[in-house]
């Protein structure tokens, strides 16, 4: 029996990579950075001393007690205050479940549990149920993996949807994410963006272009691009309207989400009931 689609799916964008998702009785939260822009933030690099501030240039659009309760965070990675920051550790904490790499699993302990690319898990809330997979993601160029730790990023996809949601997390285009479209479905994509850099590594890019973006979902055939992670933090250097530009020469479909504004995933592409759902792997359930 084909499973019976989930009313209702909706993302709601509330700044940097902070996304509140709803798929039916399930809600899931990504990467949260709640904190406000006067809270100083900087990046510790491992086993050095070197600190490099963080600027947070606008506040997320709904404080930390606005947030509904969470099912499943999913933190793509929890070293990095612009995607981890000291509230989203407090909405992260009372969430059931936080779903993130192996290394920050060890770190959080608690409810985090490890993931690595192409394990799953299943989560189950009432009615819903959705089957979440890790993909690959690298946070810069080769041989920096020392110096920027391990990310992730997630597929989600629901019994009685035809097509996947992607979550990209933090990375940069490399060949390991093509065969994200070989493995699965893809409808709407969540893309970090900004094209991170800092004055000490000059060009050397931290995350996605609009260019690299509209590459990756060719790769992937997604339905539609919905852009975060581009304009509130002083390390990303690609605008809103040079992203915009590239998206529309490369002829790619995105929605610009508006923050605190709620955005139809069925209608951005997650329509139409499974046939062939695939086996899935032990459940996690939550009651």
């Amino acid at each position: 029996m084909t499973a019976t689609p989930p009313p209702f799916a909706t993302a709601t964008y509330l700044g940097a990579a902070t996304v509140l998702l709803r798929i039916g009785e399930l809600v899931l939260l990504t990467d949260p950075a709640l904190d406000p822009p006067e809270a100083p933030q900087v990046f510790r690099v491992p086993r050095t001393p070197v600190r490099i501030p963080l600027r947070r240039t606008r506040p997320a659009c709904l404080p930390p007690e606005g947030l509904p309760p969470v099912d499943v965070v999913l933190l793509s990675h929890d070293q990095h205050a612009d995607n981890f920051d000291t509230a989203g550790r407090a909405a992260a904490a009372g969430a059931d479940l936080v779903l993130t790499t192996a290394a920050g699993a060890r770190r959080l302990r608690g409810n985090a549990h490890p993931l690595t690319p192409w394990q799953s898990v299943v989560v189950e809330r009432g009615s819903t149920r959705a089957r979440i997979t890790a993909t690959p993601a690298r946070h810069g160029p080769r041989g920096m993996e020392a110096v920027v730790g391990d990310v992730i990023g997630f597929v989600v996809e629901v019994d009685g949807l035809e097509r996947a949601l992607y979550i990209s997390g933090d990375t940069v285009l490399h060949d390991a994410l093509a065969e994200i479209g070989q493995r699965f479905t893809v409808g709407p994509a969540l893309m970090h963006l900004g094209r991170a850099r800092f004055p000490a590594t000059g060009s050397t890019t931290y995350s996605l272009s609009a260019d690299d973006a509209a590459t990756l979902a060719r790769l992937l055939n997604a339905t539609t691009v919905l852009p975060v992670h581009y304009d509130d933090w002083a390390h990303f250097t690609q605008t809103r309207d040079e992203a915009v530009a590239a998206f529309r020469a490369a002829g790619t479909t995105t929605q610009w989400m508006v923050p605190g504004e709620p955005v139809d995933l069925l209608t951005a592409g997650l329509l139409n009931p499974r046939a062939d759902a695939p086996a899935s792997p032990p459940s996690i359930e939550r009651s």
